[in-house]
């Protein structure tokens, strides 16, 4: 099993079952904000997820790619 990846609180853990032989980098404005390098996993190779209460989705209009991101860092910018 590789590395689990995280977000910055910890909250949102992520493990797969080897590192990425390949990252695609998207120049869309939106990945570019997020600096997002894309790796690619059948759904075997995913190990563990975090549970959906975790996370957070954004997507850009009818667009297919969603954005997971951690629910307690959001609900705490919204608090603050």
């Amino acid at each position: 099993m590789a590395d689990i990846a995280s977000c910055h609180c910890g909250a949102v853990r992520i493990a797969v079952s080897a590192y990425p032989t390949e990252v695609t980098e998207c120049n869309c404005s939106l990945c570019r904000s997020y600096g997002v390098l894309w790796a690619y996993y059948t759904k075997g190779d995913i190990v563990s997820l975090p549970a959906a209460s975790l996370t957070d989705t954004y997507a850009w209009g009818d667009r297919h790619v969603d954005f997971h991101r951690c629910r307690p860092i959001i609900q705490r910018q919204r608090r603050g």
